[in-house]
């Protein structure tokens, strides 16, 4: 789970056309943080959690919601979301406010449609 969260953290990275320093930066912070909480579980217990889990979905969801591509972000968060029912308010949380303020000012609804469709198709059990 660690290489699939360092590889989410990474897609996060370059989507924001950051480059991969951020990433690592953001891998060093979940190395050394106290080992309660997400990141320092990550790397700093033996067994899989379902939050474990969750996270490389999520990132790579971010990602994919960064790029644009509406159907792939939406099925990503809500992959996470059904993993663990805290990331299917998370990941909403995040991407609603920028989605809305965006579509505010292009009128575009159908990505943004397609976006909460597959989200909801996916995340629904949880």
């Amino acid at each position: 789970m660690l290489g699939a969260a360092a590889a989410g953290m990474l897609a996060v990275s370059r989507a924001a056309r950051l480059g991969i320093w951020p990433a690592v930066l953001a891998l060093c912070v979940c190395a050394f943080v106290r080992s309660e909480g997400i990141a320092g579980a990550l790397l700093n217990h033996g067994v899989l959690l379902p939050a474990d889990m969750a996270l490389p979905p999520l990132l790579f969801g971010f990602a994919a919601w960064m790029r644009r591509r509406a159907l792939a972000a939406g099925l990503l968060l809500g992959l996470s979301g059904l993993l663990h029912a805290n990331f299917a308010v998370l990941g909403p949380l995040v991407v609603a406010g920028p989605e809305l303020w965006r579509l505010a000012k292009t009128r575009e609804i159908k990505k943004t449609a397609v976006l909460a469709l597959g989200f909801v198709l996916i995340a629904w059990p949880t």
